[in-house]
């Protein structure tokens, strides 16, 4: 008679394992597209407006660094860029891709660029409203920026020796 494989001590090399079910299988995060934001955007006229005046606020502090005045309009600005990493997709891509542009200008603000543009790169999906398209664009231009952070950051010397150890420790992962 053959050993029953349920009884313990017939030959069985343990527990039996259980196929993978859709409720075991780690939850990724939601892909939206560009028309489907669109549409849940144009369907809500506080959000769109809160998203044009994000990026107008943006192209405002855009055109005074690129006046370059000599009044502190410009740090005023710099740091706006800084803090527009922290709203809807299209500014955080904004964000990544002008602050290393103005960084040469601003070399006490490159502990806060490299932390900026690290959180960036790592950023998967910070709210529901992300287009994966612009996410990824993001991800590549924080990873383009850190070079030029890497770069201001050397002209400092001693004072950034932490700041270029961790954006090479990052880069080297």
């Amino acid at each position: 008679m053959p050993a029953d494989a349920s009884k313990p001590g017939s030959g069985s090399q343990g527990p039996s394992k259980r196929k993978r079910t859709e409720k075991d299988a780690p939850v990724k995060p939601s892909r939206r597209s560009a028309s489907e934001v669109a549409a849940i955007v144009a369907n809500d006229a506080p959000l769109r407006v809160g998203f044009r005046n994000e990026i107008a606020k943006i192209y405002q502090q855009y055109s005074a660094l690129l006046s370059g005045s000599d009044s502190g309009n410009d740090a005023a600005a710099f740091e706006g860029l800084l803090e527009a990493a922290k709203g809807n997709c299209g500014a955080r891509r904004l964000a990544a891709r002008l602050v290393p542009r103005f960084l040469h200008r601003f070399p006490q603000q490159v502990v806060p660029a490299a932390d900026l543009l690290l959180s960036l790169h790592q950023d998967k999906y910070a709210n529901k409203l992300d287009v994966d398209t612009i996410v990824n664009s993001t991800h590549t231009d924080a990873l383009k920026g850190l070079a030029d952070v890497l770069q201001a950051a050397t002209k400092l010397a001693d004072k950034a020796v932490p700041t270029v150890l961790r954006i090479v420790d990052y880069v080297l992962r």
